[in-house]
Formats: structure tokens, sequence, C-alpha cells
């Protein structure tokens, strides 16, 4: 499991080390690396001594192509986003490309990325034993690797700068025509 935030309460790490510990009873997940905070306050955000477990590797902040490289270097993971409140996540756009699965809960704009036919969307209220359900549910489904396919694509097309510039141009010399 692969999570990228500040140690912002709307992040909800908290939740998220529940699902966590969650995962790895249920024999899911047994590693979580997180990336943005540092290793102080992002084991202060999710407490419960959890510091001691080591299935957590808290890398901390890094340049962003630094980022990019690690995130293109977790071969069997997921990327998970449980915020209450988001704009557009970049870091789940890097995940996209990066070819890891995402789980993200249903705020701001993500449902216009993350879909049923792109990953698992989360609703805001669920707690963390339903997430953990719906995870292992959706990890045993066999639909994770078309949707990571489908996930890629769609960020490409719509936010890589040269795809959307070259569609852009397309659209003016068509609407020319």
């Amino acid at each position: 499991m692969v999570t990228a935030s500040t140690s912002a309460k709307v992040k909800r790490l908290g939740l998220i080390a529940k699902v966590f510990r969650r995962l790895q009873d249920l024999g899911v997940i047994e590693r979580w690396i997180h990336f943005g905070s540092d290793s102080a306050s992002f084991f202060s955000s999710i407490g419960s001594n959890l510091e001691l477990n080591p299935g957590i590797e808290c890398r901390g902040e890094l340049p962003n192509a630094e980022f990019r490289s690690q995130l293109r270097q977790i071969h069997h993971g997921i990327f998970l986003n449980l915020s209450e409140s988001e704009g557009l996540p970049i870091t789940i756009l890097e995940a996209a490309v990066a070819r890891l699965p995402v789980v993200a809960s249903e705020v701001g704009v993500v449902s216009d990325i993350v879909d049923k036919k792109t990953g698992l969307l989360i609703p805001k209220d669920a707690s963390d034993l339903q997430i953990a359900l719906q995870v292992k549910d959706w990890l045993e489904s066999g639909r994770i690797e078309a949707q990571t396919f489908e996930l890629r694509n769609n960020v490409v097309r719509k936010y890589d700068s040269r795809e959307a510039t070259t569609q852009w141009c397309r659209d003016i010399l068509n609407f020319h025509k």
C-alpha cells in the first residue's frame, strides 16, 4: 500500500493506519510506504505506536522527480488516498502514470479520475472495516489490471500537457474546416 500526503488532518492518516492494520489482519497487505511527511509528524498522525510495525516505511518529503521515480519502482502495490476533502489530487495522477491501482475516497473531483472503470471509489463516510473489506474484495475481483490500464490512459489523455495540447490543436483545426 502506498500513500502520499502531508500530515494534515484532512488527509486522515489515522484512518489509513486503521485500514492498514485491518488489511494486515486480513492477510491482504503486508507493507505501507508513505511519502510526503517527515517521520515524526507521520507517526504522530497515525498513532498507536505503529512506528514499531516493520511493515510501515515513511520515505518523507522528496523532490517531485524522485517521488515519481520511486513510485515507478513499486510494482505490487495499491495507491490509497482517503482524504476527506480534495481538489485535483496530483498524487493520484502520479500513481496512475506509475501504473499503480488506485483506491480513493469520493470527494472533490476525485470521481473525475477514479470510478468503477478505473479503480475503487470509497464513500467518504466509510469506516476502516468497510474500507478494508471493499479493498479486499476489489483485490480479489480480477479487475485491477484492466482498471489500472484504463486509469493510466485516461490520465494521460486528459492531463498530460503534450496529449492535451495535441488534441486542442486538432480541435482548433477541425473548427476552421
